[in-house]
């Protein structure tokens, strides 16, 4: 193993003064096959990077790719990891693709590569401490030493290579202390999807960097030893052709993620596509009536007509009430629902998330054959009581 470490004094983000971390109900998230999207720009996210930096509580960025996707429907724990995001970013072109054809209104494709580059872009930002944990054998070295001779207001305080351990092996006192020691504000990691997310999901409150985020290639990418596609192959989601010349193992992983992609296409896009387009006749106004329950610890729920979009600021801020009082578990009946689309879907994840960090739990019951098939085929079956 081979780690270098600068200790860089904590003084040096110059922002104004603490601010609460918002509710996840008032983030802009829309659920796309299981995976919460923020719609965010890139400027906007790198904004809520600072921000979360400030504030100093744990920040976990997800920028899901068709891996994601497949991981997600697979592997419960990968699903959690990102359901457990305080930023879901969409990374690759197939998920901007499906989102927009699903009516998320995402305005642009933001990687992962592109919110390390556009950090160390510098400009008016306040000051940022980040750590470098992963990638290839020499890759974050090299890469520390790219971000330290640039001029810009991010600084590299250490970087660590862990070799190829297991989970549990790269969550042991060693990794971690090394991470918390150097003072970083940003721990970025380079690991593997599945094995990065999981490891990040399991240390989640073990690391002190607030921010947090796997960030696949972008070391690599960072350092030199690989180079990312031309501009146009990025945006015209080409960009997998250049990493299979970079780096041609990759072949075998896009083979078969496009297979089980195609079958996620055929057996969940295409119905939803179907459902939205030809299934909502004579949707009703939608409500959502709360009921305290009196030992205040749990309340009761009922939603009703069409749970869409223009539903979601008010069931918000009705929301917010049951999430700043004492209440932990909230039992939601959808017996009365007509339709839910991808953004009221999306508060659901966020308000389940929301009660978990509470010791809650969010009961849903009560959903009709039609509306137990949306949850199905937006892979959320998970969320239901049997």
């Amino acid at each position: 193993m081979k780690m270098r470490e600068r200790v860089v004094s904590a003084e040096v983000f110059d922002v104004p003064a603490l601010s609460r971390a918002p509710s996840a109900l008032e983030r802009n998230v829309f659920c796309v096959l299981g995976i919460p999207l923020d719609v965010e720009t890139l400027h906007s996210a790198v904004d809520k990077i600072f921000a979360a930096a400030n504030r100093a509580s744990p920040f976990l960025i997800v920028t899901p790719n068709v891996n994601f996707l497949i991981n997600s429907i697979r592997n419960p724990e990968f699903r959690n990891s990102l359901n457990a995001s305080s930023l879901s970013l969409a990374d690759g072109v197939p998920i901007v693709m499906m989102a927009r054809l699903l009516g998320v209104p995402l305005i642009e494709r933001v990687a992962g590569s592109d919110i390390l580059s556009r950090l160390s872009q510098g400009g008016g930002s306040p000051r940022l401490q980040v750590f470098l944990f992963g990638g290839e054998l020499g890759a974050a070295e090299a890469a520390e030493a790219a971000i330290n001779q640039k001029r810009s207001n991010v600084t590299c305080v250490g970087s660590f290579y862990p070799g190829y351990g297991s989970v549990d092996q790269l969550s042991r006192g060693e990794c971690i202390d090394r991470i918390n020691r150097s003072g970083a504000q940003f721990l970025i990691a380079a690991l593997g999807a599945e094995k990065g997310q999981s490891w990040l999901y399991r240390n989640h409150d073990a690391l002190k960097p607030p921010v947090r985020a796997h960030l696949g290639a972008a070391i690599s990418f960072e350092s030199g030893k690989l180079k990312r596609a031309p501009r146009f192959m990025q945006q015209c989601g080409l960009e997998w052709l250049w990493r299979i010349k970079e780096e041609p193992y990759l072949w075998r992983r896009y083979w078969n993620d496009a297979l089980a992609l195609s079958g996620v296409v055929t057996t969940r896009l295409l119905p939803l596509l179907l459902i939205n387009t030809f299934g909502r006749s004579g949707d009703r106004p939608g409500a959502l009536n709360i009921d305290l329950v009196p030992n205040g610890k749990s309340a009761k729920a009922s939603l009703h007509g069409a749970a869409v979009h223009s539903l979601v600021p008010s069931s918000v801020v009705r929301l917010n009430e049951v999430i700043d009082s004492p209440i932990k578990n909230l039992v939601l009946d959808i017996a009365d629902v007509d339709f839910i689309d991808a953004r009221y879907f999306g508060l659901l994840l966020m308000l389940q998330k929301e009660l978990q960090l509470r010791g809650g739990v969010l009961s849903i019951v009560g959903a009709s054959k039609k509306i137990r098939r949306l949850f199905h085929l937006n892979e959320l079956g998970h969320m239901l009581e049997n």
